[in-house]
């Protein structure tokens, strides 16, 4: 059969073949780096987003925890308390303020699109945090 081919028409069914496989592999390529961008979409917009929130809470939970270590130093008969020139409301107002600002990421992490995992998470952290 190879023998009864004029050489330009061997030529022209290699370069067909060429450029179908260039197409094939081009588009191929196209779908890959489109499901790859909606997946990075994923992991910047709703993964991230979640993990700022997170990174928020537990700053504020640690600062608030020295924040009390401080209000212990106001205590009048201890040997640290004439180095404050400040009340004891001051961190008062800290931690509140911190509180406030773990409240609102709480209640963000709590609205955003959860999986069935993160939903099972978030009501073991629900059942933790009710007092």
């Amino acid at each position: 059969m190879l023998k009864n081919l004029k050489a330009v028409q061997l030529v022209v069914g290699i370069l067909v073949v060429f450029w179908t496989t260039l197409v094939l592999v081009a588009g191929f390529g196209a779908w890959a780096m489109s499901h790859s961008a909606a997946s990075l979409r994923d992991v910047h917009d709703v993964r991230m987003q979640r993990n700022e929130w997170l990174e928020t809470m537990s700053r504020n939970v640690i600062a608030n925890r020295l924040e009390m270590l401080l209000m212990f130093q106001h205590d009048s008969a201890g040997a640290l308390h004439g180095v404050h020139d400040h009340a004891i409301d001051v961190h008062f107002a800290n931690y509140d303020k911190r509180r406030a600002a773990t409240g609102e990421a709480f209640a963000a992490l709590q609205k955003g699109p959860l999986d069935a995992d993160d939903q099972r998470l978030m009501a073991t952290v629900i059942d933790t945090r009710a007092p």
